[in-house]
């Protein structure tokens, strides 16, 4: 009988240990997850803020050249504008 109560006790051990294993699994798992998830979440706000700054430089390179060309035109029409006259002082 002694015997049977000591196989009984080594089983139940036994299973206890092995839940404690399960539950140290598994809460692993769970921070794993959550670790991975935080860092997931901080690539995505690079990812964003890099793509941010990239459409601010694209969009100021736009209005720099939209400028530059606005000043070509008009100097090329002010000087077109001082020859005409020009010519047509000298043509008086």
């Amino acid at each position: 009988m002694e015997n049977v109560n000591e196989e009984i006790i080594k089983f139940i051990i036994s299973i206890f240990f092995i839940l404690i294993g399960i539950v140290v699994l598994i809460t692993s798992i769970i921070l794993y997850y959550f670790e991975f998830q935080k860092k997931t979440k901080l690539r995505i706000q690079v990812l964003k803020s890099s793509h941010e700054k990239e459409l601010l430089r694209t969009q100021l390179e736009i209005q720099e050249e939209t400028f530059n060309k606005i000043s070509r035109e008009i100097h090329d029409n002010i000087s077109l504008g001082l020859t005409l006259s020009k010519l047509q002082l000298n043509n008086f």
